[in-house]
């Protein structure tokens, strides 16, 4: 079967910004857990500021952006919040609770990715750094894995894909992201099982 290279079919700016979105998550994952913590406000407040209105209470982006994101920045040793970052709901949740929501809250808003192309951050959408699948690599997702490791008698939504993602690739029993997995590896076997998972 031949292989194709889909960058050759980007233009080059989204060749370049998709490069550029690989190697923040690489620098992202390398840094320590409070500089992570700073670097998720950051991104997440980013948003906030260039699109406002995209983010009403009650929507998945508000409940990304405004609690799960900071909540797992707090977690991770941030301190300093805005009037409106973190809410009672999530700061009472156990990690494994945190992680289930932060598996709910995922969900891309087409608008909004598409208004922060025009606005880049070091070259690269920073809506599509926080909204990234977890297999690829999601900065609040494996920010999550410091504070929660998955539960692997029940797999949440993240740690399944990373699981599959990771299995199809070709490496071994993986439920946490780190950047070798987004290269493919040798079938240790011939097949490939997924877990159970509850959703």
């Amino acid at each position: 079967m031949p292989k194709y290279d889909f960058k050759e079919l980007m233009s080059p700016r989204i060749r370049e910004m998709q490069e550029a979105r690989h190697s923040e998550i690489e620098r992202l994952y390398s840094l320590p857990d409070r500089w992570l913590a700073r670097e998720l406000v950051n991104l997440s407040r980013h948003v906030v500021r260039t699109v406002p209105t995209r983010c009403p209470p009650g929507s998945s982006t508000a409940a990304l952006l405004l609690e799960a994101v900071p909540e797992i920045a707090a977690r991770l040793g941030e301190t300093t919040f805005l009037q409106g970052e973190r809410s009672d709901r999530v700061s009472n949740m156990t990690g494994q609770e945190l992680r289930g929501f932060l598996a709910l809250v995922l969900k891309r808003d087409r608008s909004v990715c598409h208004i922060l192309d025009h606005f880049p951050l070091r070259g690269y959408n920073p809506y599509s750094i926080l909204l990234n699948d977890a297999s690829n690599g999601n900065p609040a997702a494996f920010g999550m894995d410091r504070i929660a490791l998955p539960d692997s008698e029940n797999l949440d939504r993240l740690a399944w894909e990373v699981y599959i993602v990771s299995g199809n690739r070709g490496h071994g029993c993986e439920f946490a992201w780190r950047p070798e997995l987004n290269t493919e590896a040798t079938f240790a076997d011939d097949w490939f099982i997924a877990p159970e998972v509850r959703l």
